[in-house]
């Protein structure tokens, strides 16, 4: 038995020692480096109020920042001694006496965990929190918390007290934007911090722990119950008498109203930075106040053009808004937004998420995706020329059920028995598009779809041929890039260069590259011209006048829910969206060419000072001729109708066409 128990405890021992060198290693080995000090020192002890990041647009214009609206900072001697009562309080009773780390804390939280590992059981000193703040990443692992100790004992060997405590209120965050409890008093309190009751001083210490959670405007009972624990634990501590505590308890707090929202030039673009800074540099972090400086693409007066172009048909919103839902539901909205991009180099020249930021932060040129109507048409008759049919081709507008009794029909429900290819896509008729598409085969059509940069999933169905899968503002851009680039389109993209407080680069866009190749210069040039058509003869006619210099698709989906105008120049694209968030149908007079178009045509022609349309020549390999526009033969009067020089018409007869007078097509455009 002697023997037996001498060796259970050598074996023991021999654990306990082999456990203990195996995290002596570890701990040494992940100790503060001379660096880590360096930078404590240099972070923490020549802290300065921090810089707002500075986003520009492509002139250096700036376009906004992302910063702590209220940054305001107390010496010590300035910050009243209910809050560093309050604070100590509720976070480091025994601040004065340990020198960096409160081992009763952790053992005390040791315990707690073993008894409850789901409840939280903080243990970290103000010193500690202060290290982590400035100089620690916030995982949190052992080694981590051994780290942070040694550097906690360390800034208490530098550091008074009080210069620490100093720190710490100054710029720890208390929520809503506001670092430190100067900046915390006004955005809660609308007055300053030495006007601060105590009760409110306890509202403000007691948010450290959890500002999302015990955020006033949002949670004020959580709020409320966090304080008044705070004001508890300051009776406890001595700091307020039994009296005084229940006094407070009752003392109303008055917040001010919640924090504005941006008011920069281009919120909604400044959101889409925010997030694609993170992604393009790889971090995972806040941007506010980071002092850096972020150039992008956008063109503040171009951008000013596109708000004021929406404003200026904010009444035929309205009206739309009114025929269609009255008074009863007058919560009901319709939404509009707008994305502008050089055609070029995919560049973002402007963006409008909806119609007003304060309403709706949701941007729909970047988050939203919806059925494109009549704007994915192209997609189809681009395959079809692309297979070898030509514009003159003739197809029957007749009705039609398809597998699954899909009926699709015409917009103006008409059915005129013949019509050419091109007239069937520039008056946007449904029938003759399904017929193509049908012949190409969904599968064919699918494949093109992603070649031609659509990234959205398309549904495998007839329905998709008419624009009924969701898409994005993105997706139709590098479709129409592709029309107006010879056949070759580029990812949009808003952000040149980042780089930090010290002008060091931290993200440079890389040198431009050849586009992606989806047609040829040819195919892509005989689509402008269709698209050319569509405002000369078809659906965009009230941009007639502009016709020369520039192409687009008006789109439409079931019930006006989706209201499109895609159309571009030599210099832009830009697509413009008017319907309803939540799905609901718009009046049926409404649709993409009386909501989408008039916002699109007026913006676009503002542009044109700084962005002229240049003109083009065709590519070699094409040639026009005049066709009549209804039976697909040569006609001196008929419409110009281009075509590959490989794939010439032939001067064919209609059947119908002895029928008909040869230049009625005049007058038989489908209103």
């Amino acid at each position: 038995k002697s023997f037996s128990l001498s060796r259970i405890l050598w074996l023991t021992s021999s654990l306990v020692i082999y456990v203990l060198v195996i995290m002596s290693y570890l701990v040494v080995k992940e100790l503060p480096t001379e660096t880590a000090f360096n930078n404590l020192e240099n972070i923490i002890f020549h802290q300065k109020s921090k810089n707002a990041t500075k986003v520009y647009d492509k002139n250096n214009e700036l376009i906004g920042q992302f910063y702590s609206k209220h940054h305001l900072y107390y010496p010590l001697e300035k910050i009243p001694k209910l809050m560093i009562h309050a604070l100590i309080s509720i976070e480091d009773k025994n601040y004065w006496d340990h020198w960096g780390f409160d081992l009763k804390a952790i053992i005390r939280a040791g315990f707690g965990y073993i008894m409850d590992s789901k409840k939280k059981h903080g243990a970290s000193t103000i010193t500690q929190q202060l290290v982590r703040h400035f100089v620690l990443e916030k995982e949190k692992t052992f080694l981590r918390k051994i780290n942070e100790i040694i550097l906690s004992i360390k800034l208490e060997r530098i550091l008074s007290k009080e210069k620490i405590i100093e720190l710490y209120l100054n710029h720890m965050y208390f929520g809503n934007g506001a670092y430190g409890v100067g900046s915390a008093s006004l955005r809660y309190f609308k007055k300053p911090l030495e006007s601060l009751d105590a009760h409110e001083h306890a509202l403000i210490a007691g948010l450290l722990q959890a500002p999302s959670r015990y955020n006033p405007f949002k949670n004020p009972e959580k709020a409320k119950s966090r304080q008044i624990k705070v004001l508890k634990r300051m009776e406890q501590e001595d700091y307020l008498s039994k009296y005084e505590t229940k006094v407070l308890l009752h003392k109303k707090l008055d917040f001010g109203t919640k924090p504005a929202l941006r008011k920069n030039k281009a919120p909604y673009f400044l959101d889409y930075i925010s997030q694609e800074s993170l992604k393009v540099l790889n971090i995972n972090k806040r941007l506010k106040n980071q002092g850096f400086k972020i150039y992008t693409t956008l063109d503040l007066q171009l951008q000013e053009k596109a708000q004021k172009a929406l404003k200026d048909h904010e009444e035929n919103i309205k009206e739309a808004e009114n025929l269609s839902w009255g008074g009863s539901e007058k919560e009901k909205r319709i939404e509009a937004a707008i994305l502008s991009v050089d055609p070029l180099s995919g560049a973002i020249r402007a963006m409008i998420g909806g119609r007003n930021y304060s309403t709706s932060q949701f941007n729909r040129t970047t988050q939203a995706r919806r059925q494109a109507g009549s704007a994915f048409k192209p997609l189809v008759y681009s395959l079809a020329l692309k297979s070898g049919m030509k514009w003159n081709d003739v197809l029957y507008v007749s009705p039609l059920t398809l597998s699954g009794n899909y009926r699709p029909k015409n917009l103006a429900g008409s059915y005129i028995s013949e019509t050419t290819m091109l007239r069937a896509f520039y008056l946007s008729m449904n029938t003759p598009t399904v017929e193509v598409g049908k012949n190409m085969g969904i599968t064919k059509f699918l494949n093109h779809a992603k070649k031609m940069g659509i990234k959205s999933e398309i549904k495998p169905e007839y329905g998709s041929f008419l624009g009924s899968s969701e898409v994005s503002f993105f997706d139709l851009t590098r479709m129409t890039n592709i029309f107006s680039n010879n056949g070759e389109y580029y990812e949009p993209f808003a952000i040149i260069k980042i780089v930090d407080k010290n002008n060091k680069v931290l993200y440079k866009k890389e040198k431009k590259k050849p586009g992606i190749k989806a047609l040829s210069p040819e195919l892509s040039y005989l689509m402008k011209k269709g698209m050319q058509n569509v405002l000369s003869h078809g659906t965009g006619r009230r941009a007639k006048s502009m016709s020369h210099f520039s192409a687009g698709k008006s789109g439409t989906s079931n019930g006006s829910k989706d209201n499109w105008f895609i159309g571009f120049t030599s210099s832009l694209i830009t697509t413009v969206w008017v319907g309803s968030d939540d799905f609901s149908p718009v009046h049926s007079k409404y649709t993409g060419s009386s909501l989408a178009l008039p916002i699109w045509k007026d913006f676009m022609l503002s542009s044109l000072s700084a962005y002229p349309s240049i003109p083009k020549h065709e590519p070699q390999g094409v040639l026009s001729f005049r066709i009549n526009p209804h039976y697909g033969n040569f006609s001196k009067d008929g419409l110009l109708m281009w075509f590959l020089s490989k794939n010439v018409p032939q001067n064919k007869k209609s059947d119908l066409e002895s029928i008909h007078q040869e230049n009625t097509f005049r007058t038989l455009y489908v209103e």
